[in-house]
């Protein structure tokens, strides 16, 4: 099997087929590819052009798939501009125990959330993508649904809360996103250096790994050697130290009570959040 035939889709629809016998194989054949493809050129080159004044060239993310490198670049430009991302979460935590949580709001917001994934590189590849599909989702579903309580009432009337590209299992999906960066910047916070490997692996551990399958582990496991240290990640946020700390303490503080009020949402309603 020839991976560089492999289209960035492909691999994606392979990853998520659970049915499909080479699965395992087209998994590690993809993170291979990416990690040789992306880890050093791509993401160097997206760090060096975010003015967008040089064709991408090489790898992923050329060619027919320049959109995605571009949609990186600006959303880039965009979290330098504004800052959004934190304090994004702050009126959902505010209102999480006085409200029904919208849809809309609650998407919006989460959609801040794949700059970070893709600022941390081929490690989180594969969360990048799921998330970012998962959120589209929510935001579509957001024209004809309200909050995410009609949205899971909705789903369980029609029995397909568990069934793969329901509303229910993509909001799930979307708070372990939520989860996996809030836990992260916990270990950021907490631990010395500027190495990302022991924090992302224990934010990776902690929230992704008991979902995965063998394959996935060992690709992320991988990717840890190519995430970007705590300075480069820094630099691509246009945070500093002291303002990287208050942007970790705003997304930790603020999202906690966003992510338990959906926990509570599917647990109230004895769904469960371990599947």
């Amino acid at each position: 099997m020839d991976c560089q035939k492999l289209s960035l889709e492909a691999c994606t629809h392979a990853a998520q087929n659970e049915r499909l016998p080479l699965r395992v194989i087209v998994q590690v054949l993809f993170f291979e590819q990416l990690q040789l493809r992306t880890s050093v050129a791509g993401c160097l080159l997206v760090a060096d052009n975010l003015d967008g004044s040089r064709p991408l060239r090489g790898g992923i993310g050329c060619s027919g798939e320049a959109g995605g490198w571009m949609t990186t670049i600006k959303d880039n430009r965009v979290l330098k501009r504004n800052g959004e991302f934190p304090e994004a979460f702050e009126g959902l935590a505010a209102n999480s125990q006085t409200a029904p949580m919208e849809v809309d709001a609650f998407s919006r917001a989460c959609s801040q959330v794949s700059v970070l994934f893709r600022c941390l590189g081929v490690a989180f590849k594969f969360a990048e993508m799921d998330y970012v599909a998962k959120v589209e989702d929510l935001s579509d579903a957001s024209k004809s649904i309200s909050t995410l309580n009609n949205l899971l009432e909705i789903d369980i009337q029609q029995d397909c809360v568990r069934r793969g590209g329901s509303h229910s299992r993509n909001l799930l999906r979307v708070k372990r996103g939520l989860d996996m960066v809030k836990v992260l910047f916990e270990q950021i916070l907490q631990k010395d250096g500027n190495s990302l490997r022991d924090p992302a692996s224990v934010a990776y551990a902690k929230v992704f790994a008991p979902h995965h399958g063998w394959a996935i582990r060992k690709a992320v496991a991988a990717g840890m050697y190519a995430l970007p240290s705590k300075a480069q990640l820094l630099r691509k946020l246009n945070e500093d130290e002291a303002s990287a700390r208050t942007y970790m303490q705003t997304y930790i503080r603020c999202s906690g009570p966003v992510i338990n009020s959906i926990e509570d949402l599917f647990n109230v309603r004895q769904l469960g959040i371990d599947w």
